[in-house]
């Protein structure tokens, strides 16, 4: 279904630019070049985002079902796996003798720190991949805000708060945090395994 909403919103970008330009026009809204820029990608943005809904409502699709999707699949995997591996860790364990990479026995942590360091670079590279992909607008735009809360944080203004930037963030400590958390744990958790 998005497939038929987002061609149909792109179709509408310039009609609804040339609608917020004649609006403008008739409200009589005046200032510098930049303003009058700003202003009109701020009135562009508002009624594209609420032809966006629309859109989303008359065709039957939700960028939230692209969120829950996936992760409802992978969660019962995850709890099966997990399950799985706990009963294997049971008394008597076949995990004491066996060894993978630089675990010397997958009943103690990694005594080099490789796989926790390998595991915290791939999560970072994933939580940084979307700067990868960019487009040159995607960037630009990216750039503008950043400009915009430096400007509103010189005036004494308070920045726009920014969810996106700071699910970054935490995303990041994660990252470090889950290498910390890998050095200590080892690589196998289970009753023989803390014996």
């Amino acid at each position: 279904m998005e497939d038929l909403a987002l061609p149909e919103l792109e179709k509408m970008k310039p009609l609804v630019s040339k609608q917020v330009f004649e609006g403008m026009k008739s409200q009589g809204v005046r200032g510098d070049k930049e303003y009058l820029k700003k202003y009109h990608m701020e009135r562009s943005l508002e009624a594209l985002t609420k032809i966006r809904k629309d859109l989303f409502k008359k065709y039957r699709c939700s960028p939230s079902a692209t969120i829950a999707v996936p992760l409802l699949s992978q969660v019962p995997v995850f709890v099966l796996g997990t399950i799985m591996l706990g009963r294997l860790s049971l008394d008597p364990t076949p995990f004491d003798s066996e060894s993978f990479l630089t675990l010397t026995t997958l009943a103690h942590p990694d005594p080099t720190m490789t796989l926790p360091i390998i595991l915290g670079v791939l999560n970072m590279a994933n939580v940084e991949s979307s700067n990868w992909v960019m487009n040159a607008a995607e960037r630009e735009r990216a750039r503008e805000i950043k400009e915009a809360n430096a400007k509103a944080i010189a005036e004494g203004a308070q920045a726009k708060f920014q969810p996106r930037s700071i699910l970054k963030s935490t995303l990041r400590v994660l990252s470090v945090g889950r290498i910390i958390i890998c050095a200590m744990v080892p690589g196998v958790s289970g009753p023989s395994a803390r014996g």
